[in-house]
């Protein structure tokens, strides 16, 4: 067999095969293992080249049935290979290799050129020009192990929102076959039903989040454990935004807070720079001039509020902070503690990087933002 793919028809009266037809349907990689999907999709493994995701044509062409959806990557079997060295130098002067492969068999072999990499597999693109930052949120409320369901973008001057919106589900069989009998009907019914349960689409579509300030970009945001709330921080201040639905404006908005003169001692004009936050509702942020404060949610009253804990004057201006918990190893590990309800952990160091300053600074979130380790990243 050479990779040609055929369809067998049973034709039958009264319960028994009468005829078989066989049609050829196109050309594939040799198979060694076939499985339709639903939909005429079909999946064809290979132990001899790549696997592929192929879509059964009502209609041929190029005299064929076939077309291919997907190309799954296989590098075996490798029959043989070679060590290739490349012109180009890598870290610290040393040259890179690559390998060249024979890879599959018959008309499958391929050769096959492999090196240290990343590879990434585009799955769909929108053009969106401007972007300066993204982040996703969940739908909030108790399941913020869930789906992300916002996507969230900073532009220059404005931030705006991206939401799945569910796909209703159309009803096709009963539109294209108004004679079927009641029975068929049934039957087509009960796939619909079953493929609704197995999870539908959705597409992107502009939605606005009632809280969340669109006339300023957006430093950071994402949801937060405690009170199941949205967090988003501008450059002009901090918002805690209720996630439950609500569709009033000051009602959605649970706390705000904005610098203060006396908190940015060089000029009015006070500015968030920079922020990080993780869901345990830790977060910090940079002033201009340096100032790194550091803040938690706190639930008041059964409303969850924004608490300053910690502040710290840096002797150059703050480039980028990270606040995502991790394991410190420096006797801090007792303060990575998780959250009593949802487990998300907290941590207890952030780490800081200072304009030209060739170093990342960890600082304890537990004693006043003191410095623990200091890493020298070199010139």
């Amino acid at each position: 067999e050479v990779g040609n793919l055929h369809l067998l028809l049973l034709s039958h009266q009264k319960n028994k095969v009468s005829s078989l037809h066989i049609q050829t349907l196109g050309n594939t990689v040799t198979s060694s293992t076939i499985q339709y999907l639903e939909r005429g999709m079909l999946y064809v493994g290979s132990m001899f080249g790549n696997a592929q995701l192929l879509q059964i044509l009502e209609n041929p062409e190029h005299n064929s049935y076939l077309a291919q959806m997907e190309d799954y990557v296989n590098l075996g079997p490798i029959v043989d290979f070679d060590l290739v060295p490349t012109a180009h130098s890598g870290t610290g002067g040393r040259s890179q290799s690559q390998i060249i492969t024979a890879s599959g068999t018959s008309k499958d072999g391929t050769l096959r050129f492999v090196r240290n990499g990343i590879g990434m597999n585009p799955y769909a693109s929108v053009e969106i020009y401007g972007i300066k930052g993204m982040w996703s949120l969940k739908k909030g409320g108790d399941d913020l192990k869930g789906n992300d369901v916002f996507l969230v973008q900073s532009f220059v001057g404005q931030t705006r929102i991206l939401g799945v919106v569910e796909e209703e589900e159309e009803e096709e069989e009963e539109e294209e076959m108004e004679d079927v009998s009641q029975e068929q009907e049934d039957m087509s019914e009960d796939e619909s039903e079953d493929e609704s349960e197995g999870g539908g689409g959705g597409t992107l579509e502009e939605v606005t989040i009632p809280g969340f300030d669109s006339t300023t970009s957006t430093l950071y945001a994402g949801n937060v454990s405690v009170g199941h709330a949205y967090l988003q921080i501008t450059k002009r201040e901090i918002r805690l935004v209720h996630s439950g639905g609500v569709d009033d404006e000051e009602e959605a908005l649970l706390d705000t807070w904005s610098p203060t003169p006396q908190e940015h001692m060089d000029s009015m004009e006070s500015m968030i720079t920079v922020a990080s936050a993780n869901l345990s509702g830790q977060i910090v942020i940079a002033l201009r001039g340096g100032t790194l404060l550091h803040f938690v949610v706190v639930m008041e009253d059964g409303i969850p509020k924004l608490k300053l804990v910690g502040q710290k004057v840096m002797e150059r201006e703050i480039s980028c902070i990270d606040l995502h918990p991790f394991s410190s190893g420096l006797g801090l590990d007792n303060n990575v503690m998780e959250d009593d309800s949802m487990n998300f952990r907290r941590s207890a160091v952030v780490a800081v990087g200072l304009w030209d300053d060739f170093t990342v600074r960890l600082l304890s979130l537990s004693s006043s933002l003191n410095e623990v380790l200091r890493i020298n990243l070199g010139t």
